[in-house]
């Protein structure tokens, strides 16, 4: 897969961010729903602004918006929110709360997921000092777009970032009982 390793060795950089206020086996509970996030950022980039633009034409006049912006996303979700990931950026100091109506204006299928994941928690943590910021700004620069990226290789993504975490949490129990 071109670019695996640049962009696995990218992801990882975020556990360097961390490093401190997060022990290692909470990594993942902030890197994955985040990488989740991006590749779904990347999989609406083509059609966000048609979204917006249904979501403003019957919102108000429609009761349920659902099958009209999901037909207009071409996929089984959308996001409503004016924030993307590039646009996350534009405001260091509110990045935790345009970060929350960003994950709020997503459909309720994947705003499930995000309370599966339990990410609030992790975004409160993420709140304090500069790090939600360098970590968006660094899955901004990774690439997930489905014509760059295909959901088998985006399954070898993740599939090597739960490898590392796996092994850090291994290597973690065995500092623990010694």
């Amino acid at each position: 897969m071109e670019n695996f390793n640049q962009k696995t060795s990218m992801i990882w950089s975020i556990a360097d961010i961390l490093r401190g206020g997060w022990k290692q086996h909470e990594y993942q509970d902030v890197v994955l729903p985040l990488v989740v996030l991006k590749r779904l950022d990347s999989i609406l980039a083509d059609t966000k602004a048609l979204v917006l633009d249904k979501h403003n034409e019957y919102k108000g006049k429609v009761n349920d918006l659902d099958p009209i912006l999901k037909k207009t996303s071409g996929v089984p979700f959308y996001n409503t929110s004016d924030y993307d990931f590039r646009t996350l950026l534009g405001e260091p100091k509110l990045i935790a709360k345009n970060l929350k109506q960003y994950i709020n204006g997503f459909s309720k299928n994947i705003q499930d997921i995000f309370e599966k994941f339990d990410f609030n928690k992790q975004l409160e943590r993420l709140e304090d000092g500069n790090i939600l910021y360098q970590i968006i700004q660094i899955l901004n620069g990774v690439d997930f777009h489905p014509k760059n990226v295909d959901n088998y290789q985006m399954g070898h993504i993740f599939e090597e970032l739960l490898r590392k975490f796996s092994e850090m949490s291994n290597e973690t129990r065995s500092e623990e009982h010694t």
